[in-house]
């Protein structure tokens, strides 16, 4: 009786080090919201090769290869949806965003913000399809070197 009773307040010890340090993580997190709002963040960008068709699992076992321009953040978002919203769901501790950014900027002007700390403005969203490779994405509005 007494080492089920000690068992039990340590599985409950456990799961309460569990809430707490969920709880925790996610109030480190910078609070923001999809919408039409725009957003202003900051880190390095970096171009990721990630899986893409059919199967969007392996470019080893034959998917083709999906290149994105991705924002690693200075500092983690949490970004949950309005009220009215339907389509974009609830993320905490986003470390890093795909960044859509609109055909007119060519790769060549993209390539000069790599590896660099940059600011982006946009609107967020989250992913949708099978080609969007992170859970918030970032569509562009703006993005300059951090002075």
């Amino acid at each position: 009786m007494q080492r089920t009773a000690s068992i039990a307040l340590l599985i409950f010890f456990l799961a309460s080090l569990t809430t707490v340090k969920g709880a925790a993580s996610a109030s480190d997190c910078v609070e923001l919201h999809y919408g039409s709002a725009q957003v202003r963040l900051t880190g390095k960008v970096s171009r990721r090769t990630f899986a893409g068709p059919p199967n969007y699992l392996s470019v080893l076992r034959g998917d083709r290869p999906e290149a994105v321009w991705v924002l690693g953040l200075t500092k983690p978002v949490c970004v949950s949806p309005l009220a009215a919203d339907q389509e974009n769901e609830a993320a905490n501790n986003v470390g890093e965003l795909q960044l859509v950014i609109a055909d007119d900027l060519p790769d060549k002007q993209a390539n000069r913000f790599s590896s660099r700390q940059v600011i982006v403005t946009g609107r967020l969203f989250s992913a949708q399809s099978g080609h969007h490779h992170t859970k918030v994405l970032l569509e562009v509005d703006g993005i300059r070197s951090e002075p």
